[in-house]
């Protein structure tokens, strides 16, 4: 993928070959193609029709196409980018995903989405991760146990993950306690 993307710039500035924006947008859908999430994320926005910053002097294949540009975004969303994520979101909302014709699934879908890429990237979210990761680390599973639940009462999937994980790691007793039996967390 980062030999296509190579030969994707040489045709894009013209180093050593002519300037092509074809070619360059061939050898950059390669890169795409192989699962390398900047390509995937530029080529999207060359589809869309956004002419700045790493999409000028790129021609995708086929020219502009609002779903090609959507089979990008959400490889590279795929792949983490919340780039990728957000214009997924923004193109399903606006009706230019076939795949979703009904109006309240397509505003759940986007919804959902941009929920997520909120979740994933608030820094309080992030700062809950961090300190839940470092309690654990640290031995503290109770504290690491709070934090997560505090991110499960969020909705981030991990939140709910981790919380669910370290309940079942708790002995009885101490399991009866977190659910509020206070003759139990009486004797612990």
């Amino acid at each position: 993928a980062l030999t296509a993307m190579a030969i994707h710039f040489k045709f894009r500035f013209g180093s050593g070959v002519d300037k092509s924006p074809e070619q360059a947008g061939l050898y950059l859908r390669a890169a795409a193609d192989m699962g390398y999430a900047n390509a995937q994320l530029i080529l999207a926005h060359a589809y869309a029709g956004i002419e700045s910053g790493n999409s000028v002097g790129v021609t995708p294949p086929g020219g502009r196409s609002d779903e090609s540009a959507l089979v990008y975004f959400k490889a590279a969303g795929a792949n983490g980018r919340l780039v990728g994520m957000y214009n997924t979101a923004l193109l399903t909302a606006q009706g230019k995903d076939p795949a979703v014709v009904d109006p309240d699934e397509r505003c759940q879908q986007a919804y959902a989405s941009m929920y997520s890429i909120a979740a994933s990237s608030h820094r309080w979210v992030l700062l809950l991760h961090a300190l839940a990761r470092k309690s654990y680390s640290e031995g503290d599973d109770e504290g690491s146990l709070l934090f997560s639940m505090f991110l499960s009462e969020l909705g981030t999937r991990h939140g709910n993950l981790n919380a669910a994980w370290l309940f079942s790691q708790q002995s009885d007793s101490k399991a009866q306690c977190w659910l509020g039996d206070k003759h139990v967390c009486a004797t612990l």
